[in-house]
């Protein structure tokens, strides 16, 4: 879990998913819950995918194209099951942007189009 006002540096946020999300013999990614307020965009990284989800108040969004077709196991740094559902996950180079914007805003990130949740 990272609170987004103590990431200072995106890039080692996003070195760090990355080593964890390459762990050999998984089909499972990581995930993380930056937070700004009552803000959270939940993000994790499988190999060359990243999941990305919106969370305010009332609304859940993830990319309008998302590439998962199927739910998919992502678990948090302590180990507890996260799953994604079908359409969380876009190309890692997305999630890195995503997460970039949103460490520097705090605010829904606007590089993606986003879509209701579909679970």
């Amino acid at each position: 879990m990272h609170d987004v006002a103590t990431v200072d540096d995106t890039n080692e946020l996003l070195r760090v998913m990355a080593q964890a999300g390459h762990r050999p013999a998984r089909r499972r990614g990581r995930a993380v819950r930056p937070r700004a307020d009552d803000r959270m965009l939940i993000v994790g990284i499988r190999g060359d995918r990243g999941c990305l989800v919106w969370a305010d108040w009332d609304t859940m969004l993830v990319p309008a194209d998302g590439v998962n077709t199927e739910p998919i196991d992502y678990f948090t740094w302590d180990g507890h099951h996260h799953p994604q559902e079908a359409g969380a996950e876009a190309p890692v180079e997305t999630m890195h942007r995503v997460v970039g914007e949103f460490v520097v805003t705090g605010q829904r990130p606007t590089c993606i189009q986003w879509a209701e949740d579909r679970s």
